[in-house]
């Protein structure tokens, strides 16, 4: 192990430090006596010499180069003086005394062993700057994963021997992204540093707070009586959280985490770093627990999570073959016009024929291929082949309106930067008119950088295509940032149209999305029809379009057409 490697380096250069004074002064009598011997000798003997080097040697050991130099000038005169021959030291008797040469070799003994000193000084300062530099996250002067997972080891076996234990919570800031997208990186740096100086207040001496990277914290609770301390400190730590943050000019951030907790068990395996690796394992799912079931939350691992941690990475190796061999799906659910029952556009939904799960739908699809860095190859997958299809639906019933089709973008796709050439491209090669697509970002994509995307969706838009807001009510958008957005149409998210008739704010909602949707010129579809007085409801608001199964489930390609061409003018009032 690396850390392990670095600590036995460290602990070798403290323990030459240990003794290092013993063998520098050492050395400086072997060279005082070597230098001095021949001279002094007879005048002296090594009886009374060594003595006084040692003195010599010690002061600049001590005190430093100056004190050192000083005492070898004192010594000697000092030492003959003592002696009775100082008075003798006369013409050429001074130079027989041996002041002339005794008193430069205490000099060096005294100025040599103080640098030494100093040096000493210097390389030790060194080496703890460089330990650590090793062991400490660099911005919020944090543990970082090395020196935490020293503690962890030493901790696990402090528990085993007190029959104890111990309990990791791994935490992760929800929506950190943003900050940096939006405000920038040094904004999101000042941001990571008061989160940690924050939750240092809530640990006692003997606990460890580490950051592992990015925006992830992990903290190290050791004599943990039971679950209900573990949990104590997420409800704190939450709790501190959610004080706001002062950010740049007068701006503030509250800042919620999703955390993982997992305790050391007695019956755990023991042997090098495997309850290590669990408990982090451990809390990780845990943590990403947290995350699916809706963040700003804590979850307590259990054996459940590992099984289905196993099984999400079996699928995410899944979803890479799927991928080459061709095992996706696009299916298409028909867009229709309330008014007149037209079927006027198509909307591109993926699908994945697992071999051995069957059919998966785009909720688990989506978050899987973000995860794993394939959404953008999926995404233009999509992209690819529904601007191929409606160019294919076009030449073979040139009889018929031209039918459009309506490709959701995710986050990922959106902040790639070549989204702009990917759909120019498409449209290039299809030969597809850019007016029959129709790109849709979320409503909580629209709100993460009000100017980039302001800037990106102007560039798409003018290529031709139209553009879409897909599952609003849903996001944190405020209406009146909606017209800064060249959009062209509002789509009413599933569980505001499922409340219609039976919530007055569902239905608040609804009206107040068609009527800034009009005002601003756009069109509003509603997704998730089920029922006559669903759309009943939706036509008495004015809302111009609608999808769902109340009119046609998700088909593929050949069915979806199918069902265009029968019912023709489509579904009587």
């Amino acid at each position: 192990m690396v850390h392990t490697l670095l600590a036995r380096g460290l602990h070798m250069i403290k323990t030459l430090n240990k003794y290092e004074a013993l063998l520098v002064v050492l050395g400086a009598l072997m060279i005082a006596y070597v230098l001095a011997f021949v001279p002094l000798h007879n005048l002296l003997g090594d009886l009374v010499f060594l003595p006084a080097a040692l003195l010599v040697a010690v002061v600049g050991w001590l005190w430093g180069l100056w004190a050192g130099v000083l005492a070898g000038v004192l010594t000697f005169p000092l030492l003959l003086l003592l002696l009775n021959n100082f008075g003798q030291a006369v013409g050429i008797r001074l130079f027989q005394s041996g002041l002339f040469v005794g008193t430069p070799v205490m000099v060096a003994i005294g100025a040599m062993v103080g640098w030494l000193r100093q040096m000493h000084e210097r390389i030790h300062k060194q080496v703890d700057q460089l330990e650590h530099q090793a062991l400490h996250d660099p911005l919020t002067g944090l543990p970082n994963r090395l020196l935490f997972s020293d503690r962890l080891a030493q901790a696990l076996a402090r528990a085993r021997r007190r029959k104890e234990s111990i309990a990791m919570l791994f935490m992760d800031l929800d929506n950190f992204k943003v900050v940096n997208d939006s405000l920038g990186h040094e904004v999101g740096d000042g941001l990571l540093k008061a989160v940690a100086r924050r939750l240092r207040t809530q640990l006692r001496p003997e606990d460890t707070i580490a950051r592992l990277g990015g925006d992830e914290f992990a903290v190290l609770l050791e004599g943990v009586a039971s679950l209900s301390d573990a949990t104590e400190v997420a409800e704190r730590i939450a709790q501190i959280l959610r004080a706001p943050f002062p950010l740049l000019e007068g701006q503030e951030k509250v800042v919620t985490s999703s955390m993982g907790i997992s305790l050391s068990t007695p019956e755990a395996p023991s042997g090098e770093d495997v309850q290590e690796n669990m408990l982090l394992r451990n809390a990780d799912t845990a943590m990403y627990q947290a995350k699916v079931n809706g963040k700003a939350r804590y979850e307590v691992f259990d054996k459940s999570m590992h099984s289905q941690a196993l099984e999400r990475l079996k699928l995410e190796s899944d979803l890479r073959r799927a991928l080459e061999q061709g095992e996706l799906r696009l299916y298409y659910q028909p867009k229709v016009r309330l008014k007149t029952g037209e079927v006027f556009a198509m909307e591109a939904l993926v699908r994945w024929e697992h071999p051995e799960q069957g059919l998966i739908l785009p909720p688990q699809i989506i978050p899987l291929a973000e995860e794993t860095g394939l959404i953008l190859p999926l995404g233009q997958w999509v992209l690819r082949e529904s601007c191929r299809q409606t160019r294919r639906w076009h030449d073979q019933f040139p009889d018929i309106s031209p039918l459009g089709v309506c490709v959701n973008l995710s986050a990922k796709e959106f902040e790639h930067h070549d989204l702009v050439e990917d759909v120019a491209r498409n449209l290039r090669e299809t030969e597809l008119d850019p007016s029959t697509l129709t790109v849709e970002i979320t409503e909580s994509i629209l709100m993460e950088d009000v100017p980039r995307t302001v800037a990106v969706l102007e560039e798409v838009k003018s290529l031709g295509v139209k553009l879409g807001v897909d599952d609003f009510g849903t996001g944190y958008s405020a209406l009146s940032y909606l017209k800064r957005f060249p959009i062209d149409c509002l789509k009413i998210d599933r569980s505001i149209i499922e409340g219609l008739g039976q919530d007055s704010t569902d239905e608040a909602v609804a009206t107040a999305a068609i009527v800034l949707a009009h005002a601003l010129g756009a069109q509003v579809t509603a997704e998730g029809i089920m029922t006559s007085e669903q759309l009943g409801r939706l036509r008495a608001l004015g809302c111009d379009a609608g999808q769902g199964f109340y009119f046609c489930e998700p088909r593929l390609s050949e069915a979806a057409i199918a069902h265009v061409l029968e019912t023709s003018e489509n579904r009587p009032d």
